[in-house]
């Protein structure tokens, strides 16, 4: 229940776009211009954007992850709370120091670099000098991508990719009620196929086989632009104040300085379910329509 609570904690992030006289724009190719004849809404993954061909301009390696480093120039002994702090739940020690480590969120995991780390039986770990890299990897979510736009300047498409001809325009004051309505969308047409169930039966039946319907709840704001997303753990107090959890949500809404020619709005759709809490989705974005009597319909 942890990370419903964190969930619950977080303000939406609209709240730091308030008062900035800006317009979200949404560049895209003149036949997904849902302003005009398309009438459907495509929303990515954080594997999508990560796991796609570097050359591509929208290709973030970094996308959907939390990086650390340590980089201690001497031994450093952490102790099994310090360590859970950093992996999620994903990996975990239970002790004394740590005896109720948090539980992984479905879809999660970690990848622990080379590197020389030594596991005592006393729940300590020893971590020799040189680097020692860890990565955990979020549930795969929905994202929505937009740029925000100063009102004197002129939409170019092309400034975002060279596939782009055309744009559309969401108001401040819908925000909120975009988000929403998406939420809604994705609610009553997600597919169990469309979700990384691990050691569950994966069917095309609807969701509701489940025995629940799923909850979606979307957190929004600009994007933090930095020069290095990697956070560096040299001391063992390092590990605490980097907490995984503490960080999860907001590190969503972090990218490279690379990308700040996108000046991104970013919208991040979380799927919930009473049981299994948060739930991955596989790679593949999502096309949605945005009739919802679309699929009743037959041609």
């Amino acid at each position: 229940m942890i990370w419903l609570a964190i969930l619950d904690s977080i303000k939406s992030y609209h709240i730091e776009f308030e008062g900035l006289r800006m317009d979200l724009i949404k560049y895209c190719k003149e036949e997904h211009n849902i302003a005009k004849d398309c009438n459907t809404i495509q929303l990515g993954t954080f594997d999508y954007y990560r796991q796609m061909d570097p050359s591509f301009s929208i290709a973030d390696p970094e996308e959907g992850s939390i990086k650390y480093t340590c980089r201690a120039s001497s031994d450093l002994i952490i102790n099994s709370r310090q360590f859970n702090a950093i992996t999620g739940g994903v990996v975990s020690i239970s002790d004394k120091d740590s005896p109720n480590p948090t539980k992984p969120l479905s879809g999660a995991k970690i990848s622990l670099g080379e590197g020389e780390y030594i596991y005592h039986a006393d729940g300590t770990t020893t971590i020799k000098p040189g680097n020692i890299d860890a990565e955990v990897y979020y549930p795969n979510c929905y994202i929505f991508c937009c740029s925000l736009l100063d009102p004197n300047e002129s939409p170019e498409p092309k400034k975002i990719s060279s596939d782009y001809d055309s744009f559309y325009k969401i108001s401040q004051k819908d925000i909120n009620p975009f988000s929403e309505a998406i939420c809604k969308l994705i609610a009553s047409d997600i597919q169990i196929g469309e979700l990384k169930l691990d050691n569950q039966r994966l069917t095309s039946s609807h969701i509701m086989t489940l025995g629940h319907t799923p909850n979606v709840r979307c957190i929004h704001g600009p994007v933090e632009y930095v020069e290095d997303k990697t956070i560096i753990l040299n001391k063992p107090e390092d590990f605490d104040d980097n907490n995984w959890t503490r960080i999860f949500f907001q590190s969503m809404f972090k990218k490279d300085t690379m990308f700040m020619p996108d000046n991104e709005y970013r919208f991040v759709f979380i799927i919930e379910h009473p049981i299994h809490k948060i739930l991955a989705v596989k790679k593949d974005p999502k096309i949605i329509s945005l009739n919802p009597l679309y699929k009743f319909i037959k041609k």
